[in-house]
C-alpha cells in the first residue's frame, strides 16, 4: 500500500512468520480492500494484492487467519447507490494473494451491512458474525454463517439477534461520511 494511503479500515492477521493487513484505500472512490504481507523477521511489506476491483464502495472488513496455518479469509461490505449493499469473502494465500474469487454471501437493496468478524472455526473454516440492518431499524439482525477453506458457506446463516436495535453505524451509509 502507498505510504500517503489514508484507511478508512484496517485489519490484521499473524500468518507463517508474518503478518497479513487488509486495509481499504479511501483516497477517492472507489474504495478497493488492499492486502500487504509483512515479513515477521524484516517488518518490511511485500507486495499488495488488490482484493476488490469494482465501482461499489467498501464501508467495512475483517480478516482471520485459518487454523491451518497457511491460508486465510478476508470479509468485507460494500454499498452502491444504484446496486444495492453485499458482503463478500475472498480465499487468500499465506502471501496474501486471492485463491478464488469473491463469494457472495448475502445482497440487499434495503438492507446494509457493518461490524464484521471473522473467527477461525475447525481446522480450515471461518466464522463470519456481522450487523445487517435497514435505515429506519426494522431490521436490525446479527448475522452469523459458518464457511469453509474458500469462503463459501456450509449452511444457511443463523440470526443470532434479531433486535440489535439502532446502534450499528454512527454514519449514514455512503456518501455522508
Amino acid at each position: 500500500i502507498p505510504p500517503t494511503t489514508a484507511h478508512a479500515g484496517s485489519a490484521a492477521t499473524a500468518i507463517g512468520q508474518g503478518w497479513l493487513i487488509a486495509s481499504m484505500d479511501n483516497r477517492e472512490a472507489p474504495y478497493d480492500v488492499w492486502v500487504t504481507p509483512y515479513d515477521g523477521t524484516s517488518s518490511q511489506p511485500r507486495g499488495a494484492q488488490r482484493i476488490s476491483q469494482t465501482s461499489r464502495v467498501e464501508t467495512a472488513l475483517a480478516l482471520s487467519r485459518l487454523n491451518s496455518g497457511d491460508k486465510a479469509l478476508v470479509a468485507y461490505a460494500d454499498e452502491d447507490l444504484s446496486a444495492g449493499q453485499g458482503v463478500y469473502v475472498r480465499a487468500l494465500d499465506a502471501s496474501g494473494k486471492p485463491t478464488s474469487d469473491a463469494v457472495r454471501i448475502e445482497a440487499s437493496s434495503a438492507l446494509y451491512y457493518t461490524n464484521l468478524s471473522l473467527k477461525p472455526l475447525g481446522e480450515s473454516g471461518a466464522g463470519l458474525a456481522y450487523v445487517r440492518y435497514s435505515l429506519d431499524y426494522k431490521t436490525s439482525d446479527i448475522v452469523f454463517v459458518a464457511l469453509d477453506a474458500t469462503g463459501k458457506p456450509t449452511r444457511e446463516p443463523w440470526v443470532l439477534a434479531g433486535n440489535a436495535g439502532p446502534k450499528g453505524p454512527s454514519r449514514t451509509p455512503l456518501m455522508g461520511w
